[in-house]
């Protein structure tokens, strides 16, 4: 019986995070109308995408069995995969180095930082991966999309 009511709870708390996922990408594509056309057409686009997506995943997670593939998971699952809190923390310092140090400087460690945190071992590859991805995003953004990225308060004093 507790576990019957652990797995309502774990249920009742992913359809609830779904719903919620559902209303930010709504957020998204109604903020994405304020944009011109080119502009907002990939903020359109991915919040379409993820409303679709989000929907199945809240249409069969409403259809699931109570005790169906989580009965014996819910001990498991807990050392697996990234902690949720730590991942949390990392975004929202991330969000305050954007804005300090600039999109290219934080998004080089938030990378760094975040295979660390899922526990990769092999530093080396790891910086090489952040720096091409960091590039690879800065130059898609500023020569495909022509969006500016924000450059930081601290490299602003020294432009």
């Amino acid at each position: 019986m507790n576990t019957a009511s652990g797995a309502n709870k774990k249920k009742l708390s992913n359809m609830l995070f779904t719903a919620a996922i559902i209303i930010v990408f709504a957020m998204v594509l109604v903020m994405s109308f304020s944009l011109s056309k080119t502009a907002g057409s990939v903020p359109r686009l991915i919040s379409i995408v993820g409303i679709i997506l989000s929907v199945i995943s809240l249409i069969t997670d409403s259809k699931k069995k109570d005790g169906k593939k989580e009965g014996n998971n819910a001990d498991s699952s807990e050392n697996q995969g990234v902690p949720f809190m730590k991942t949390f923390a990392f975004i929202i310092a991330y969000l305050v180095a954007m804005v300090v140090l600039g999109f290219l400087v934080s998004t080089i460690l938030i990378l760094f930082l975040m295979t660390i945190l899922m526990n990769y071992k092999n530093y080396k590859v790891s910086a090489i991966f952040s720096v091409i991805a960091t590039v690879m995003l800065y130059a898609s953004f500023k020569y495909l999309f022509y969006v500016r990225l924000p450059i930081g308060i601290l490299f602003e004093l020294f432009l």
